[in-house]
């Protein structure tokens, strides 16, 4: 194999904070895109640091006590479950209990408790049980005679903190993972990190401003660019995509590692990083972050030995708090255009 005799700098990751993908092969991802990654920040926008789960706010909603029985006010008439049973008051009735029409909506396919409902959809109510969600459309109707659609099993939910709203879309997070639906799709949110605890069984809060779906202090969910995040107490971990030439049937060496950085405050910083030549992760190497005025720096670094492989990756353990980086770039000696070019 023929390489060109010139040293190149070659980004590999410029694309941030980074989406997670676990299931796909790292070597088919894309820029932006992390198989392995958590304690990521999202409030800069190109820019890798380290920050803590984001956090949220639970529903809005107003509640009123009739008796012994507390209710939820939505769409100008009161709504309270009990067992399988979703119960409905008159229209703009607060103080006292006025049944309209039957006044209850049964679910009772089978003998499972409602453990929580919400508004979605524009005029309907969402409705979760243990076993799966129903949608009960044209609940904002003030003639009552509600009815409701068959059970969706994927959209089940143990409690009503595990049920969460945001943009008219209903999300739940179970045993599976998190899922939403819109009253009409219905879609699996965490499926390119299937698995993943982060996404499994937890409370889910909104942070309205940023339309962010949050879920405990574990994950967190943008609608708005389909990004999912990761987080683990004050750890951080960031993986690169994984580099081949050649869809992997050519080896390639890497001689250095570089960081474009920005520094936030006029103090010193470090990157503590590891490479992965095909299989193993080797040992880890602490890069030094000198401030410098302006803020934004070059930082580079041979390896210790630079034998040629098939696949090449980076990964990110640890960033200083006061330093953000703007790219990741390897050094290499490219592969003529004959014999391929570095992918991804």
């Amino acid at each position: 194999m023929a390489f060109s005799d010139r040293l190149q700098w070659v980004p590999v990751a410029t694309a941030f904070p980074a989406t997670l993908d676990t299931l796909t092969d790292p070597a088919k991802l894309k820029d932006g895109t992390s198989p392995d990654a958590y304690g990521l920040g999202l409030d800069k926008p190109g820019v890798l640091y380290k920050a803590a789960c984001p956090t949220g706010t639970a529903q809005v909603k107003a509640t009123k006590t009739i008796g012994a029985n507390t209710w939820t006010w939505y769409y100008r008439r009161l709504w309270r479950s009990s067992a399988a049973n979703l119960y409905y008051n008159a229209p703009e009735y607060t103080t006292s209990e006025l049944a309209q029409d039957l006044g209850v909506l049964s679910f009772d396919e089978d003998a499972q408790a409602i453990t929580g409902f919400i508004p979605f959809s524009n005029d309907s109510l969402f409705v979760a049980k243990s076993t799966g969600g129903y949608r009960v459309p044209n609940a904002d109707s003030l003639g009552g005679k509600f009815q409701h659609g068959d059970i969706v099993e994927c959209m089940k939910a143990a409690a009503q903190t595990n049920i969460g709203e945001i943009n008219d879309v209903a999300y739940v997070s179970n045993a599976s993972g998190l899922f939403s639906w819109d009253g009409q799709k219905i879609s699996e949110v965490s499926a390119p990190a299937r698995g993943a605890s982060n996404f499994v069984s937890q409370a889910l809060t909104t942070d309205e401003q940023k339309r962010r779906l949050v879920l405990g202090t574990s994950g967190v969910f943008e609608p708005w660019s389909g990004r999912l995040y990761g987080y683990s107490g004050t750890a951080f971990r960031f993986t690169t995509r994984t580099f081949t030439v050649g869809n992997g049937r050519l080896p390639f060496p890497v001689k250095g590692v570089a960081f474009v950085v920005d520094n936030y405050g006029a103090a010193n910083g470090a990157i503590k990083f590891q490479v992965k030549r095909d299989v193993s992760w080797e040992k880890e190497i602490t890069v030094q972050v000198r401030y410098t005025e302006g803020g934004r720096v070059f930082v580079s670094t041979k390896l210790d030995f630079t034998p040629a492989a098939r696949q090449f990756a980076v990964r990110i353990t640890d960033i200083t708090g006061n330093i953000g980086i703007r790219e990741i770039d390897i050094e290499t000696f490219q592969p003529d255009t004959s014999e391929g070019s570095l992918s991804q």
